[in-house]
């Protein structure tokens, strides 16, 4: 089980890593909330269109007892990811 949250904190980096590829400097120097937060919700798709089904949950978890619950959670976690994506951007347009 800690296999898996060690990959997906990994994920969780190159995530990040790709958002400030894609925002370039601009990003960093002026972030905003706005485009921070959508990324982490398109880093949705990898949990529930790749990740689940392969750990036999199915699309969406749609095979857990409470798929509404964990759709939920993953909505929230992946928005705070978002947040922190944007935090992390003020912190550093700060220092520099």
């Amino acid at each position: 089980m800690h296999d898996r949250w060690i990959a997906h904190d990994a994920i969780g980096i190159m995530f990040a890593i790709a958002f400030v590829a894609v925002v370039a400097s601009s990003g960093t120097q002026h972030p905003t909330l706005l485009p921070a937060v959508v990324f982490g919700l398109v880093t949705l798709v990898a949990p529930c269109f790749i990740m689940q089904p392969l750990f036999e949950l199915r699309i969406a978890a749609s095979k857990t007892s409470n798929p509404t619950q964990v759709r939920l959670r993953s909505l929230m976690n992946h928005t705070v990811f978002g947040v922190g994506l944007y935090l992390f951007g003020m912190l550093v347009s700060w220092l520099l």
